[in-house]
C-alpha cells in the first residue's frame, strides 16, 4: 500500500486534536499562551508514540531512536518532511489504531495531572465534545 500524503495525515489526526484541544480548553487555564503550551505538549506527546509504536513495528523493535531524538528532529525541522520519513508505508488504518491508542495513553496521564480541576459539569461538556467529534467522523 502506498505511503500517505501530508494531507492524509492531517486529515486522520485532525479529529483527535481538536479533542485535545477541546478538553484543554474545558479543563481551563489562566492564559491563552498555557492552554497553547499544554496542547502542543499533548500532540508532541501522541505523535512521539505514534512514530515510536510505527518505527518499532517496523523495524521489529531493533535500532529504535529513543523520544528525545525524535522530539528534536520534529522541532529543528520541516515537519512534513519529518513526518513523512517516519511514518513512511503506515497505512491509514494503522495510523487510525496508533493515533487512539496514543491519545487514550496521553490523555489519562493528563487527566490524572488535571483531576482536581474537573468538575462534573466540565466532564458533561467533555463528553458532549467526543460525542460531537465522534458523530462527525462517523458521518
Amino acid at each position: 500500500m502506498s505511503d500517505l500524503s501530508f494531507s492524509q495525515y492531517q486529515e486522520a489526526m485532525k479529529p483527535f486534536f481538536d479533542l485535545i484541544e477541546g478538553i484543554v480548553h474545558i479543563v481551563g487555564y489562566e492564559s491563552q499562551e498555557e492552554e497553547s503550551e499544554i496542547n502542543q505538549s499533548l500532540i508532541t506527546q501522541i505523535m512521539l508514540s505514534v512514530i515510536i509504536m510505527h518505527l518499532s513495528q517496523e523495524n521489529r523493535g531493533k535500532d529504535l531512536p529513543d523520544s528525545e531524538e525524535i522530539k528534536k528532529k520534529i522541532e529543528e525541522g520541516n515537519s512534513e518532511e519529518i513526518l513523512s520519513n517516519l511514518t513512511s508505508g503506515i497505512t491509514l488504518e494503522i495510523l487510525s489504531k496508533y493515533l487512539s491508542e496514543s491519545t487514550t495513553l496521553v490523555m489519562t496521564n493528563y487527566y490524572f495531572e488535571v483531576k482536581n480541576q474537573i468538575t462534573p459539569e466540565k466532564t458533561d461538556e467533555i463528553k458532549k465534545l467526543y460525542q460531537d467529534i465522534t458523530e462527525g467522523i462517523n458521518r
